[in-house]
């Protein structure tokens, strides 16, 4: 894989975690001595999720991930097919 589709895929995880980390932060409040504290209900749910394989989810969790992952793969496959025309038209010019 080359340094600019890894940098598109890097770039996508870092995108998705800091989304999950500001959704994670309107789940519960600031302590005083600077920690944080989530909500039970929410950390029960979480730690189901996490424990879950994807096949065991439900529909709805499933669909969830399936829009995260087609907003940042499609941004993904644009890089690749740019990629793969800019090198044909190298490999062509080069004819």
């Amino acid at each position: 894989m080359n340094d600019r589709i890894m940098e598109k895929f890097a770039d996508a995880q870092h995108e998705i975690w800091a989304h999950w980390m500001k959704y994670l932060f309107t789940k519960g409040c600031d302590n005083t001595d600077g920690s944080f504290r989530i909500n039970g209900r929410e950390v029960e749910r979480w730690k189901r999720q996490m424990e879950t394989s994807y096949d065991e989810l439900s529909e709805e969790e499933k669909q969830s991930d399936r829009d995260v992952i087609t907003e940042h793969m499609n941004e993904a496959f644009e890089e690749i097919v740019n990629q793969f025309e800019n090198e044909m038209n190298d490999i062509l010019s080069k004819a």
